[in-house]
């Protein structure tokens, strides 16, 4: 029975090297039955090039494609654009508000509208 290999930590998979990532793109998303290691490294390195946060590549959800080239077509890397803009997406943090626990300024006084018909016809 084949050694079955332990999954990377994020902390693994951040300190990747390009070519490494590249590696883990075709070990996850080429059918093992059909990887040409040559052709699909070369284009896995062009796709690092596009997009080279190794985190992103991990966050994928797996598929199996017959070679790295269906990911280089125009659906593909246009799927590949919105979910990489996503990923990188940042948040501002909220702003924060330093309330006072006293009432700063004075009151102003409001008259109390008529609310009835009633009301408005008495006057």
């Amino acid at each position: 029975m084949p050694k079955q290999k332990t999954p990377l930590t994020k902390e693994q998979i951040a300190a990747l090297s390009p070519g490494s990532i590249a590696k883990h793109i075709v070990n996850k998303f080429i059918k093992k039955e059909t990887v040409n290691w040559i052709r699909d490294m070369a284009v896995a390195k062009r796709l690092v090039q596009q997009f080279p946060n190794p985190l992103f590549w991990d966050a994928l959800p797996e598929a199996q494609f017959d070679a790295a080239a269906q990911l280089l077509t125009p659906n593909s890397i246009n799927w590949l654009s919105k979910r990489y803009a996503q990923f990188c997406l940042e948040f501002p943090s909220p702003l924060a508000y330093n309330l006072e626990k006293e009432k700063v300024g004075e009151d102003v006084p409001i008259e109390n509208k008529k609310q009835i018909l009633m009301d408005f016809l008495k006057d």
